[in-house]
């Protein structure tokens, strides 16, 4: 693989960011060197700590794209804002510009003064915390702010994430631009609302009155799934799901658990009794979508966000194609493991097997604990944006009251950002890959155990990557559906040998586990009471809320 060379100084500088460069190496196409000052010989990029603009500004001459934190002199500054407003140069990505973020991490700088030429990127109450300037022959970077160093059972995602992003942004940013023209092309951004709990037992549920959400979603351009517990799929109210049957660009569903109780996809206990909630809540929804003619994604919304490393893997021999939940509910949930520490910043996480986590995002403030910082969407959102992940907004029925405003104003915002696909959390699952052309050959790299992909003209042959799988990790079958023949199957390790392949079909490419399992012979868990009257006790006070509130 191709890598871009980037020197760093000092080299003292270099041995005290070293696991930091180890990441990033992990993440991005690139290789960390000791540089000795002024020597630029064979690098495509230079990473300055303790420098000055005229070290930046000469290597941006020499054609070196240049990332300078700068050895102010000047006195820090303590700000009492947590915003930091990004400007409108041009070396911003755009999913940036114009927006004001919140950073509670950064409490003192020492600010930049600009000079004319001088691009503003960033600042704080007027501080300037980041500039670009602009070389003919390339430019430089510099910053008020130090990346973090990583300490012992760090994960790097936690410093990139709504309340904490300045000090790794920036650096982040630099490599994205340096290694633009060998990175993989990813899909377009992609969207889908969650709204956890809701069932189709009436017209409406809660504060969610589906019709009004479906025309709220048709007005304000957008899609809602919701995910629903499979213990409610005993009913099914005509109309709603005629209603959902109708509408399938702007309303679907998902699984949510199983009965919903307290933190049930990681509670503790044996392989099969985890089987029998996982495959209990298969069968539930089957007779569901035979009941109303609806389809749900087989993509788990864990309840409470809580899931377990097991149940990941029992998930993927039954069948599920993801699972949703936020990167720090899983590191919580599992803290007895070891995680990537890569763990957050790809598009999806693979942990330990070949089904995707997708990373959600939470609609209302909610402290962190572990960080001690509140979770903001907007700030969320942008990140996940620009670190190609999908974004899932997700809140509950309350978040559908006050006349949407809240789904409006979120929507608004993911708008904003340019062309995003709405859809359904299935299609989602089955949109995460990443591409490279080769002359006439298509390099896709699989993000989901099931995608679907269209063959660019020109191309007739192919290859298959499955990061999941170690390089000298246990060969896996893959089967290739194209439309109109027979499936292809082959069985590789990492990397498939090349597949013939013709220019604009569809292929649907699907990764089959080593072992699988069908769910309608797996046992069934043993009958408990408790779970059928908490739900009904739930879905009364759902029910009730909006009438006790208005009445009131």
């Amino acid at each position: 693989m191709t890598r871009k060379r980037i020197g760093v100084i000092p080299v003292e500088e270099y041995e005290a960011y070293r696991e930091l460069f180890l990441v990033l190496s992990e993440l991005f196409p690139v290789e960390f060197r000791k540089c000795e000052r002024n020597s630029y010989a064979g690098l495509d990029a230079l990473i300055v700590f303790n420098g000055t603009r005229e070290a930046g500004i000469r290597a941006a001459k020499a054609g070196i794209r240049c990332y300078v934190v700068l050895n102010s002199t000047t006195d820090p500054v303590h700000s009492g804002s947590a915003n930091v407003d990004f400007g409108r140069a041009a070396a911003l990505h755009a999913y940036f510009q114009g927006q004001t973020l919140v950073d509670e991490d950064v409490k003192e700088f020492a600010p930049i003064s600009p000079l004319p030429g001088d691009e503003i990127v960033a600042s704080r109450a007027e501080h300037v915390l980041w500039i670009n300037c602009p070389e003919h022959r390339s430019s430089a970077d510099f910053l008020a702010v130090a990346p973090p160093r990583l300490a012992d059972y760090e994960y790097l995602c936690e410093y990139l994430q709504a309340g904490r992003f300045l000090r790794l942004l920036p650096l982040f940013h630099f490599l994205r631009e340096v290694t633009k023209d060998i990175t993989w092309a990813t899909p377009p951004l992609r969207a889908c609302f969650m709204l956890d709990d809701p069932n189709l037992h009436g017209l409406s549920y809660g504060y969610i009155n589906f019709r009004a959400l479906v025309q709220h979603a048709t007005v304000h351009n957008y899609h809602v799934s919701l995910a629903t517990i499979p213990i409610d799929a005993w009913r099914v109210h005509p109309e709603t799901a005629r209603l959902f049957r109708e509408n399938l660009s702007r309303i679907s569903l998902l699984i949510h658990g199983n009965n919903h109780t307290c933190a049930e996809m990681a509670f503790p206990g044996s392989d099969a009794h985890k089987l029998g909630l996982l495959a209990q809540a298969l069968r539930r929804i089957e007779r569901f979508e035979k009941k109303s003619g609806l389809e749900v994604s087989r993509v788990m919304a864990a309840p409470h966000s809580a899931c377990s490393g097991d149940m990941l893997h029992l998930m993927l021999q039954l069948g599920f194609e993801a699972v949703c939940l936020p990167w720090d509910s899983y590191l919580s949930y599992n803290s007895h493991r070891h995680w990537s520490p890569t763990t957050g910043l790809d598009m999806v996480d693979f942990q330990g097997c070949g089904l995707p986590i997708i990373p959600r995002v939470r609609l209302r403030p909610e402290w962190n604990s572990q960080l001690k910082l509140y979770h903001n969407w907007k700030t969320e959102i942008i990140l996940s944006a620009f670190l190609r992940q999908p974004i899932i907004p997700i809140g509950h029925h309350q978040d559908a009251g006050e006349g949407m405003r809240l789904l409006a104003e979120v929507a608004e915002t993911i708008n904003g950002l340019g062309n995003v696909m709405w859809t359904d959390m299935r299609k989602i699952a089955r949109s995460n890959y990443m591409t490279r052309l080769e002359g006439k050959l298509l390099r896709i790299g699989m993000y989901s155990g099931r995608i679907v992909v269209q063959v660019p003209e020109g191309i007739d042959e192919m290859t298959v990557e499955r990061p999941w799988i170690a390089e000298d990790g246990e060969p896996q079958a893959l089967l290739c559906g194209r439309v109109g023949t027979e499936t292809l199957k082959l069985t590789a390790g990492r990397v498939t040998t090349v597949i013939p392949v013709q220019p604009l079909e569809t292929i649907e490419l699907t990764s089959v586990p080593n072992t699988t399992l069908r769910y309608s012979q797996v046992p069934l868990p043993p009958f408990r009471l408790w779970p059928i009257a908490r739900r009904l006790m739930t879905e009364g006070r759902d029910r009730i809320l909006p009438i006790l509130f208005k009445a009131g």
